[in-house]
């Protein structure tokens, strides 16, 4: 049964469910993640678990299988969103909505921090190697991921809090989205994520690379040039992957902030 609060909603998800060619897509692409993403993770894991001795992995390899897992666990849970789409309706209850969502969130977090200390590693590496030689140890990187995870944690409790399932009011179906009984709730919630979750590591990936390029700039051309590129995939896939996601975000902060102000 659907719980009806006094939130302020947006038509974001009614839009999305009225489009048929939306909802397809969406399925594929999930599908598409899901088949191909899942076997990759998980080969990652079991190498990395069982394969390997635990005095043989490296640095990388920590950081590589806990990027991972956070993938992994995100792409476990698309059969969720892929029934939705298929149905048109959140046919799991609240706690279902709640805990779906949190663990997505938690390993978004995750996944992108990780991403950000993979490329401060690489640029220490490249730019300060002696340093990047001292510091590299696994006790530490295990303390840094550690950090990460309970941060990740913690910026994750506003996707638990405000996520209900709701009626929705064009399409009288039920749907899983944020619930904000005020406008500046919404405009923390998703303000917060932009700006932790895309803004500063995306500055901070940028930068790690730029710097990469830079001092890569006096090596043989074409082993720069091979850098070069690969670097600009990082960051195009960086951006493709979430610049949507956070779009909407802004979206729906300045629909909130647009509603105070009529409140007013």
């Amino acid at each position: 049964m659907a719980i009806m609060n006094p939130c302020n909603q947006t038509s974001g998800n009614s839009t999305l469910l009225s489009s048929p060619t939306s909802s397809v897509a969406g399925i594929v692409f999930l599908l598409l993640a899901a088949l191909i993403g899942l076997p990759g993770n998980f080969f990652v894991i079991w190498s990395i678990l069982w394969k390997m001795k635990p005095s043989h992995r490296s640095v990388t390899c920590i950081l590589v299988l806990n990027l991972a897992m956070a993938d992994g666990v995100v792409l476990l849970l698309t059969p969720f969103f892929i029934v939705f789409l298929i149905f048109k309706n959140w046919l799991f209850g609240v706690a279902i909505c709640k805990g779906v969502y949190y663990l997505c969130c938690v390993n978004m977090f995750a996944s992108i921090f990780i991403i950000t200390l993979m490329s401060v590693d690489r640029c220490l590496a490249v730019n300060q190697p002696y340093f990047s030689q001292a510091i590299r140890k696994k006790n530490l990187v295990i303390k840094i991921l550690s950090g990460i995870w309970l941060a990740a944690i913690l910026l994750s409790i506003p996707a638990f809090l405000f996520r209900q399932v709701l009626k929705d009011p064009f399409l009288g179906h039920q749907i899983c989205e944020p619930c904000h009984a005020r406008p500046g709730l919404a405009i923390f919630h998703f303000t917060l994520e932009t700006v932790v979750a895309f803004v500063i590591p995306f500055t901070i990936i940028v930068g790690c690379y730029s710097a990469i390029l830079i001092r890569l700039r006096g090596v043989r051309r074409r082993q720069g040039a091979r850098t070069e590129k690969l670097i600009v995939a990082i960051v195009v896939c960086f951006v493709g992957l979430w610049v949507p996601y956070h779009i909407v975000n802004m979206i729906q902060v300045a629909s909130n902030m647009a509603s105070g102000r009529a409140a007013e």
